[in-house]
């Protein structure tokens, strides 16, 4: 499915600190080395997904430090409606949440009572509101330029989701969100949802003892 997309060769090596210039990281969407993988990069950070048999973030990548977020896989929202719980998307058969082999992945499956991934959509950004700009403002490109990738779902109920990630030019910063859609013809009630579920590395761990934080 990802074959639609140009092939990703490697992403830039960062050396220039995009604080000082953000030319060269520019976001795209690409196909990884597996038939079935998607990356979203702009040379600042990586998020890679398979989408079979289930779509699921499998690598989660720091490139200004070289550093890789993720130790596990897990759904890539959550939602309960009427009162029932349903992942949207993910993959299951993962034993060892300490870290995650690559060669693991292909032996993950689908849990048949998660929402399914159907297709995928690739755009621009889009504008959250209209922004008026005032005399000081410097004249800066608005929405900010970037890439959307938008990963579609159904579930059960005449349930469908969409999960928008968008990814920006020289910056490392993801913006996520999901949609609910109810295609059925009976009203529901969204109980509460997660829009983010990852698997990862504390940041920082304190082991000292109170007093000596």
């Amino acid at each position: 499915m990802s074959n639609k997309l140009p092939t990703f060769s490697q992403a830039p090596v960062y050396e220039c600190d995009w604080l000082l210039d953000a030319s060269p990281y520019k976001a795209g969407v690409y196909a990884g080395e597996h038939p079935a993988e998607i990356i979203l990069t702009n040379g600042l950070l990586n998020r890679i997904f398979r989408v079979t048999p289930n779509a699921a973030t499998v690598g989660f990548d720091n490139l200004v430090t070289g550093a890789s977020i993720l130790r596990g896989v897990k759904p890539e929202a959550s939602v309960v409606v009427d009162g029932a719980s349903y992942d949207i998307g993910g993959l299951v058969g993962q034993e060892e949440y300490a870290y995650l082999r690559r060669e693991w992945i292909d032996g993950f499956a689908s849990d048949p009572a998660a929402f399914q991934f159907v297709d995928f959509a690739v755009g621009k950004t889009q504008a959250p509101f209209a922004w008026k700009r005032v005399r000081p403002c410097p004249d800066l490109p608005w929405p900010p330029p970037g890439v959307r990738l938008t990963l579609n779902f159904v579930g059960p109920q005449d349930l469908a989701a969409a999960i928008v990630y968008e990814l920006y030019d020289g910056l490392p910063l993801l913006g996520k969100w999901l949609e609910l859609h109810n295609g059925g013809n009976s009203a529901v009630r969204l109980n509460t949802f997660n829009s983010e579920i990852l698997a990862v590395v504390e940041g920082e761990v304190s082991v000292d003892a109170p007093a000596e934080w």
